[in-house]
Order: C-alpha cells, then structure tokens, then sequence
C-alpha cells in the first residue's frame, strides 16, 4: 500500500504544475497523486492525461474551491498519510522516515514544514495565535512588511531548525494522517480560498489533536513574495476571517475587527497606489489592496446574514 498520496486542487495552473508534480515523484517517488482540476480553461487536464499518465485526474464542472478539491480528491483513499500542496508549490526536500517517526511516534495530526519564497528565502511557514485583536494588528502594520518588518504578523518565520508543536501551519503544504483527516471532516468546504488551514488546524486542537512544525520537510511556494497580493486573496482573507472570528468570539468582536481591517486596507491601497506609482509591483499590490476592501466593505452585510 503507498503511504503517502499527494492531491494537488488545480485552477489554470499552466505549466507550473508540472514542477509541482516531478517535486513529488523525486521526493516521494511511491506515492500516489491526484490532481483535482477546479475547471481550468488552458487545457490542464488534457496536459496532464497526455504528459502524466499515472496521475489520477478529478474534472469539476465549476471552480470548487481550495479546500472542496481537497476533500474530493482525498475521498476513499487508502493511505495511511495525505499531502496537500498547491499547485504552485514544490517540494524540495522530505524525510520519509522522519516524517512517519512523527506522526507515529509524537501522535501528531498535521505536521507542516519549512517554505522558501520563489528567491529560495525562508518565508514564514509558523502561524500565531488568531483573535480579533491579532487581525486588526496584522492588517493595521500591514505597510510595515513592504520594508521588511514583519511585527504583528499573523504567520513568521521560525527561529528554531528542531520540531515543535504550533498554531496552525500555512496550506501551500499540509501533511495530515488521513484518519484524522477523516475524523475531522476534512476542510471546511464554506471556506472557499484562505484561512481554511487556520480553521482545521484549531478545529483539530479542539478535538485534542496537535499540529506541529518539522524544519527538514522543505517547500517552495513561487506566490510567496512573487506577484504581490491580489483582489481575490484580500476579499476571501477578509471574508474568511470573519467567519473564523465570529464561530470563535462572535459577532461583535468580529465585526468590529474586520470592518476595522477593512477601512485599513481601502486607506492604505489608495495611498499606495498614488504614491507608489512608479513601483509597478508596489503599485498593484495597493490597488488590489484597495480594491479587495471594496469588495470586502461591500459583502460585510451580506456576510452577516449568512451567518444568522
């Protein structure tokens, strides 16, 4: 029986899923692989039925969403551990044996590792704990990050090279053992992009399981840093946040927090995008920056009702 099997959601990943799967033939080379394809429109299911035949292929007729392709890909899997990893991630390096010895050992449930950026720089792959004050913070000190502080950071990168129980590990590549996986229910499918790793990380402690960190599994994830942030990332953190926030501590204080979070990035995405005009990747991160507060400002009502 393969230990491992590695499932990869695809949406128009071009040929950069291809990195991502020969990372996992060369480091887990008896593992099985599933793509589940989100309904690409540049013709990656054919490209991988013609290049990648032992790849298994999942077609959807509409784009699921990050964790929804995670969950169909896993279903009736007969493998002790799952991987999921973006598609535009790569593996790098990982410890087969040191991995098993974890979760068998440790009795641990997620186990995530080290993320270089696409400059090959350690990226934060630990995150902190999550309250209503901790995203304010995290969005209010966003400018902070462009010159290289990373203060109230909701993710950093980990001082120590040992393994240690965390928070909560990013998704770009998340090791789970699958019965607990399965115990779990697997992502939360309401979530459709981002912040679905926070919420099944704490969904697992709750339930008295533990997430940990081991620095020797190693991963590249080439959005890290590369392109700047999006309209759509902005909206779904935003969006997701506060459904995260208001299971957790409620309506109040989650409102607050994120239509706060909110105002911050309409105010900083205009500023920037008129005074960083002549950096083209500065200046598109802070018209997405305004642009995905918009849109974000926009759904609050519409959020809170979906959430009576």
């Amino acid at each position: 029986m393969e230990n491992f099997h590695a499932i990869i959601p695809s949406f128009n990943p071009g040929e950069m899923i291809s990195s991502c799967i020969l990372s996992i033939r060369e480091n887990i080379p008896d593992s099985r692989i599933t793509v589940v394809d989100n309904n690409s429109e540049d013709g990656t299911p054919e490209f991988l039925k013609k290049n990648f035949p032992e790849v298994e292929i999942i077609r959807n007729s509409t784009n699921l969403g990050f964790g929804s392709a995670c969950n169909m890909g896993s279903r009736g899997s007969d493998c002790e551990y799952l991987i999921f990893i973006n598609q535009d991630a790569q593996i790098n390096r990982f410890p087969i044996e040191e991995v098993v010895q974890v979760f068998s050992e440790n009795e641990y449930s997620i186990i995530g590792g080290k993320v270089l950026s696409h400059e090959s720089l350690p990226s934060p792959s630990v995150g902190a704990r999550v309250s209503p004050l901790s995203t304010l913070m995290h969005w209010a000190t966003m400018p902070l990050r462009l010159i290289g502080l990373r203060w109230f950071d909701m993710i950093a990168i980990p001082e120590s090279e040992e393994f240690s129980q965390v928070q909560w590990i990013p998704g770009s590549l998340m090791v789970f053992r699958a019965s607990d996986f399965v115990t779990l229910g697997g992502f939360d499918e309401s979530f459709f992009m981002y912040v679905e790793d926070i919420e099944i990380c704490y969904r697992a402690e709750s339930r008295g399981m533990k997430t940990g960190h081991l620095p020797s599994i190693i991963s590249s994830h080439s959005s890290r840093g590369g392109e700047g942030i999006s309209r759509i990332a902005v909206h779904h953190t935003l969006k997701n946040q506060k459904t995260f926030l208001s299971r957790r501590h409620g309506q109040f204080l989650s409102t607050t927090a994120i239509t706060i979070s909110t105002l911050f990035c309409i105010v900083y995405g205009l500023l920037g995008s008129m005074l960083l005009f002549p950096f083209g990747r500065f200046r598109r991160s802070s018209v997405n920056l305004l642009l995905g507060g918009l849109t974000s400002l926009a759904t609050l009502p519409e959020n809170e009702l979906n959430l009576r």
